[in-house]
């Protein structure tokens, strides 16, 4: 890889050699893409359907951990911790009441707005909670809302403590999962071919040519308007389509953005650097290696 000043390398000053042809980095994505989109994969009509009960014939996911309550015990933490205890309680199920979505997150889907991505529902809990049609009620009776907009770094005590911030969603509720909701049958979604249209417009975008036509692929999806294929509107987008996917913070490292200071959270001492764009080197690694050197930034 070429030395480079900036918080990425240039993907044109990057090359491969891809069956006999030489490319660079963005023309050799596109590549792969076009290989992805020749073997069949395409998006379903239907964002719902890659994360329902039954998602394993999607002719969207590419690659996914298998679930099932048989053949491949895994179990999926992520909805389990999120939601609210009244609220997994509601279908059946524990929870944990943790995670949530950040501030800009909500804005970036127009929460509060008029101009509610129409994402929004499928990938979040939030406002008034209704399990089959009933509204989940708390301990004292009161309805259980989820409020996208109160966050803070301590809510220790307030009226929002357990109720703060969007929850987590996306999937199809199993509700015949066992182990406490995290034993289900959906599949979990790791790379799906709406990933690779975003892909391919970036590449297009980076390398000088017009990626428009896939970004509307996944906009026309999703039932919104068309945005001018720049490089911000097809992060944004990605943000938008790739929700709870783990995406997010290599977007924004390819981005020179992940150090950034963002919501509520400030930049780290030192973080300009870049350092924490790679994750430090266990320390016992180092203590079995003693030829390792703790990367850049991280105290051993």
């Amino acid at each position: 890889m070429p030395t480079t000043t900036g918080p990425t390398p240039s993907g044109r000053d990057i090359t491969f050699s891809v069956e006999g042809q030489t490319l660079n980095a963005w023309e050799a994505c596109i590549y792969y893409c076009n290989q992805l989109e020749a073997a069949g994969y395409r998006l379903e009509t239907d964002y719902a359907t890659n994360f329902a009960i039954h998602n394993e014939n999607s002719s969207e996911n590419i690659f996914t951990i298998p679930m099932d309550k048989i053949k491949y015990q895994h179990q999926f933490w992520n909805l389990f911790r999120s939601r609210h205890y009244a609220h997994g309680s509601a279908i059946g199920m524990d929870a944990e009441n943790g995670s949530s979505a950040t501030l800009a997150t909500v804005r970036a889907y127009g929460y509060g707005t008029d101009s509610l991505d129409h994402r929004y529902a499928l990938n979040f809990y939030s406002d008034t909670v209704r399990v089959d049609g009933s509204i989940v009620r708390l301990d004292n009776g009161e309805a259980l809302v989820y409020h996208p907009l109160v966050m803070a770094l301590n809510l220790t005590g307030s009226t929002y403590e357990k109720t703060a911030g969007a929850r987590m969603s996306k999937y199809e509720i199993d509700r015949k999962a066992h182990a406490d909701g995290k034993l289900q049958d959906n599949d979990i979604v790791l790379f799906r071919f709406a990933d690779v249209l975003l892909m391919r417009a970036e590449a297009q975008v980076r390398n000088g040519d017009n990626g428009q036509a896939d970004l509307d692929a996944v906009r026309t999806r999703a039932g919104m308007p068309t945005r001018p294929a720049t490089l911000a509107n097809i992060l944004a987008e990605r943000r938008l389509e790739l929700m709870w996917e783990g995406s997010r913070r290599q977007d924004l490292i390819r981005y020179g953005l992940f150090a950034a200071a963002y919501d509520l959270r400030p930049q780290l001492d030192g973080e300009a650097s870049g350092y924490t764009t790679v994750f430090p080197i266990p320390s016992k690694a180092i203590e079995l290696n003693h030829r390792l050197t703790q990367n850049a930034g991280y105290h051993h």
